[in-house]
């Protein structure tokens, strides 16, 4: 292999790792988009059934008292 062919490899390695690179910041970044996004939406949902526990819970006893567990 003469010292250009070395050279031109080495370049070339060079150039596609740095794509590479590149590619997975990328999907990194997307995901973390994803994950931010579902967080709120997860969040939302877990509130929402704590408040909608605690009216069933209300509704289900008498005098909406909810019992004391011992």
């Amino acid at each position: 292999m003469t010292v250009i062919q070395s050279l031109l490899n080495r370049l070339l390695k060079n150039v596609f790792e740095a794509a590479d690179a590149r590619r997975k910041q990328a999907k990194k970044r997307s995901l973390c988009l994803i994950n931010e996004h579902f967080e709120s939406v997860f969040n939302t949902a877990a509130a929402t059934q704590k408040f909608l526990n605690g009216l069933l819970n209300r509704h289900n006893h008498p005098h909406g008292i909810k019992p004391q567990v011992a």
